[in-house]
């Protein structure tokens, strides 16, 4: 093929965005790309920002929601935006850690999963994902619908070690494992 690479269904260069208004820029914990918009849960307060770009990516709409209540006595690590796997909702993952004596080592403690509610515009604890199983990652998350694979468990989530800022070291066990939504039980694997 003369004339360079072919890239199908991309775009050959870069295209420059709108200004972003200052107001739009935060420190995100994770990004998602749902139902033609992107949406962002900031680090700090928890709210999530909605992007909406035109066709033609000539305007950018920005909204800004409310975050959860934090509650005073507990402090998230990280927190994960996912889609169902039927498309139809955004969840958001909060991950709690517990301290460890050997402060080189952070376990999940355990996580409290909300569903972003479109109507109301509120997040809502939910306690049951049904047959989804979550799994959690540092540079995407998604769901899976477990009836269709005999080898993962539903409402529940799956996790590895984002490594927390700490730096990853191999001679200390990995923050892995399984996570039960409904009972609240965590299974550690090593």
């Amino acid at each position: 093929m003369s004339g360079g690479l072919h890239r199908p269904f991309r775009d050959p260069s870069w295209t420059t965005m709108p200004d972003i208004p200052e107001v739009c820029r935060f420190s995100y914990d994770d990004i998602l790309f749902h139902r033609g918009a992107f949406y962002g849960v900031d680090h700090h307060t928890g709210g999530m920002a909605c992007f909406n770009i035109s066709d033609d990516l000539s305007t950018l709409t920005f909204r800004w929601f409310h975050g959860i209540q934090p509650d005073e006595t507990r402090d998230w690590a990280r927190k994960y935006l996912v889609e169902s796997c039927d498309g139809r909702d955004i969840l958001q993952i909060q991950r709690f850690r517990k301290e460890t004596l050997n402060m080189a080592v952070r376990l999940t403690d355990y996580f409290d999963v909300f569903r972003w509610n479109f109507d109301q515009r509120t997040w809502e604890e939910v306690h049951n994902i049904g047959n989804q199983a979550i799994f959690l990652g540092d540079n995407s998350s998604i769901s899976i619908d477990t009836t269709t694979s005999t080898e993962c468990l539903g409402n529940t989530i799956y996790y590895t070690d984002d490594k927390g800022g700490s730096g990853f070291n191999i001679r200390y066990p990995l923050d892995m494992g399984l996570f039960n939504i409904s009972t609240r039980r965590m299974r550690e694997l090593a």
